[in-house]
């Protein structure tokens, strides 16, 4: 095979399945959790982009270094889209990026954007400074942290599930209550709160058969992981994990409490039912994910004593922008 300098490097469409496995190695080594061919068919099947472009880098022998993808989602603000690369560690440098990224956003201009938005980890200096070299700017940084369910010690808040419970809100599973009310109770309470997600910037919310897909839908929806708080038959709060497929490490994909309920400790119980649940499924580590602006979100996280890990920004460029 020639050297890395030599080869000569062109982009098509990405081929669906063919490019998976490559695909799912190329988003392994650049993110926090593995990714599996089998997650890569589930996305496949689960998509619900209004526009969606995808292309890969590769060498005259069809060797793929680099893929990225363009996209806009139907609740998201007019001209909205979303341009991102990834490139295998070992290419970086090449210039792959910078072709990946000119042609998904002329794709894009063609498609009516009239802005774009990229994620960028927080630790990797190269990856912003290109985004930068773009005329993109930070918008919003959200932070990751982590907590190891095996060592948790949960004497020091001895009591905050009962207090919590003794003024009336009831804790339980989507497992121990299954079926459409808990489903479409839960949709409700998810639509009812987004909008309080600092930095949550979609129009609308998607449609409940989108939801359903998106969180009942996926090999790694677990009714047990799903916790819910109850005011009678009002769901006031949640606490809902999935599995990471490869390393078994749970994600706290979404956490509320409704304004009116706030202040009462139902959060900090929740958030301690799903440690409770992470211990007895032996899960190795939980992780979440945190807008810097979500104040008494990250303040029950630092009491609970997830340690911070790196995490990401949310940037953006209008169109006409770029230098």
């Amino acid at each position: 095979m020639s050297s890395t300098t030599s080869r000569i490097w062109t982009l098509r469409p990405m081929e669906v399945p063919g490019d998976f496995e490559r695909v799912a190695d190329i988003w392994t080594a650049t993110s926090p959790e593995p990714v599996t061919v089998e997650e890569m068919h589930e996305m496949e099947a689960n998509d619900r982009f209004e526009y969606r472009h995808r292309l890969v880098a590769v060498d005259e022998t069809g060797f793929v270094a680099g893929i990225g993808r363009a996209y806009r989602t139907p609740e998201a603000p007019a001209g909205l889209f979303a341009v991102k690369a990834w490139i295998d560690p070992s290419f970086r440098g090449l210039g792959l990026g910078r072709q990946l990224c000119d042609a998904l956003e002329a794709w894009s201009l063609e498609q009516g954007a009239t802005e774009f938005e990229s994620h960028v980890r927080d630790n990797d200096p190269r990856a912003l400074a290109f985004a930068r070299t773009r005329g993109m700017e930070i918008e919003r940084h959200v932070f990751e942290s982590t907590l190891v369910p095996a060592t948790f010690d949960e004497t020091p808040f001895a009591g905050a599930v009962e207090r919590a419970e003794s003024s009336g809100i009831r804790f339980f599973t989507v497992a121990e209550e299954p079926g459409v009310v808990s489903e479409r109770g839960l949709f409700e309470l998810y639509r009812r709160t987004a909008w309080d997600i600092p930095g949550f910037h979609l129009t609308s919310y998607p449609p409940y058969e989108d939801w359903y897909k998106w969180v009942f839908g996926q090999s790694d929806s677990r009714p047990e992981l799903m916790i819910i708080a109850a005011d009678g038959d009002r769901f006031v709060g949640c606490s809902v994990m999935v599995e990471v497929p490869a390393s078994k490490t749970l994600y706290t994909d979404y956490t509320c409490v409704e304004k009116e309920y706030r202040g009462r400790g139902i959060a900090l119980a929740l958030k301690l039912l799903s440690i409770r649940a992470a211990q007895r499924c032996g899960a190795p580590l939980m992780r979440t994910n945190n807008d810097s602006q979500n104040g008494p979100m990250l303040a029950v996280n630092r009491k609970l004593g997830y340690v911070p890990q790196p995490g990401s920004y949310r940037m953006k460029r209008s169109v006409g922008s770029h230098v």
